[in-house]
C-alpha cells in the first residue's frame, strides 16, 4: 500500500539562480597589460618620423642605435642601420628622424659625422670624445625626399669678413694656418684669412682681418709676434720658465698684438702692413693705452680708407 509522500509546506524560500555579468578578478591584470602595451606601441610610432637612408665613404665610429642625427644640438634622429652600398664603394646608413623633424628630409639638405678634430684657429668636436661620433646636419629647401650624399666633412664656416684687412709679414710660416686667431690682451680680435709666398719668396705674407668692433685697436705702431705653441726660458737665476700661451694657439697657431698710447687714436687704412715677431719685447707687454672700441651695432663713423699702401711698420 503507498503511502503518500509528505509534501513541504508552500511558504518555504524558494532558491532563485541568476547568471553572473561581472568581471573576474583574473583577467584585470592581462587587460591592463595589453592596453599598456597598446599604448607604447602607439605612443613609440606617434614620435617616429620618416627613415632617410644618407651615403657615407665610411661609417667612421656610428654604432647602430647608439648614435643620434642631430640639428642645432638637439638630437633629431637615431641611427637604425649600417649596411654597405650595392656597389661596395660606400655606407648606407639608416636614420629614423622625429615626427617634428619629419621637414628636415629635403633635397639640399647636407650631413656629416661630428669626431674630434684640431684645426686652425679651432678645437671641434671634442664632446665625442666621451659620447661618440654623431651625425650633424645643415637642412635644405628642396622638396622632400629620404636619400642623401653625405659631406666627407663639415662644411668650412663662413669668415667674418666685416672688418679692416691688414697685411702680416713673418720670416717663416710656423704653425699659423688660415683661421688662426689674432688676440688682443688675450680677447680675439681677428683671424687669419690667408697666407703666401712673397713675390720675391723671402718672406711669408698673411692676409688678417682684424674684426669691425676692434679696428680701433690697431695704430701705425701697433706691434704683432707669434703666441704659438710653448716657450721656454732657461736662467740660471731664474730657472726654468715656461710660458703657455691659450689652448687654442698652442695647438693652431696665432698672433697677438699691442698697441702703445696715441695721441689721435685713428685707426690705420686698410691694407697697412705690419711685421710679424718671434716674441715680444717687454715694454710692449706694458702697454695700456685706453682705446674706445665700437659696438658691433654702430657703424663707422668713417669712411673706408684706401686699400693700398706701401708701409711696413716695423
Amino acid at each position: 500500500m503507498n503511502k503518500e509522500q509528505p509534501q513541504p509546506p508552500n511558504d518555504l524560500p524558494q532558491a532563485e539562480l541568476k547568471r553572473a555579468f561581472g568581471i573576474s578578478a583574473w583577467w584585470i591584470a592581462p587587460v591592463l597589460a595589453a592596453g599598456l602595451a597598446g599604448w607604447l606601441i602607439y605612443s613609440h610610432f606617434a614620435k617616429r618620423g620618416p627613415t632617410i637612408t644618407i651615403l657615407f665613404n665610411d661609417a667612421a665610429d656610428l654604432k647602430k642605435k647608439d648614435c643620434f642625427l642631430k640639428y642645432r644640438g638637439a638630437p633629431v634622429g637615431v641611427v637604425d642601420a649600417i649596411e654597405l652600398s650595392p656597389d661596395l664603394k660606400g655606407v648606407l646608413v639608416k636614420v629614423d628622424l622625429t615626427a617634428d623633424a619629419a621637414g628636415l628630409a629635403r633635397e639640399g639638405s647636407q650631413f656629416w659625422i661630428v669626431q674630434p678634430e684640431i684645426k686652425a684657429g679651432s678645437l671641434s668636436g671634442l664632446g665625442t670624445i666621451m659620447s661618440g661620433d654623431y651625425i650633424d646636419m645643415k637642412p635644405g629647401k628642396g622638396e622632400p625626399t629620404n636619400f642623401f650624399t653625405a659631406l666627407p666633412q663639415a662644411p668650412p664656416k663662413r669668415f667674418q669678413q666685416e672688418g679692416r684687412k691688414i697685411i702680416l709679414i713673418s720670416d717663416k710660416k710656423g704653425s699659423l694656418e688660415a683661421g688662426s686667431s689674432i688676440f688682443y690682451r688675450g680677447v680675439k680680435v681677428g683671424f687669419v684669412k690667408s697666407y703666401a709666398l712673397a713675390d720675391n719668396a723671402r718672406t711669408v705674407n698673411f692676409e688678417a682681418i682684424i674684426e669691425r668692433p676692434y679696428v680701433s685697436l690697431v695704430h701705425s705702431a701697433s706691434k704683432f709676434w707669434n703666441v704659438s705653441g710653448i716657450k721656454l726660458d732657461l736662467s740660471l737665476i731664474g730657472g726654468l720658465d715656461v710660458k703657455m700661451n691659450s689652448l687654442e694657439s698652442l695647438i693652431a697657431g696665432g698672433i697677438a698684438f699691442a698697441t702703445p698710447l696715441t695721441p689721435n687714436g685713428a685707426a690705420v687704412e686698410e691694407g697697412t702692413i705690419f711685421r710679424v715677431y718671434d716674441k715680444p719685447e717687454d715694454d710692449w707687454l706694458k702697454w695700456s693705452p685706453e682705446i674706445k672700441i665700437r659696438s658691433e651695432r654702430q657703424p663707422e663713423a668713417e669712411a673706408q680708407p684706401p686699400s693700398r699702401t706701401v708701409r711696413v711698420n716695423h
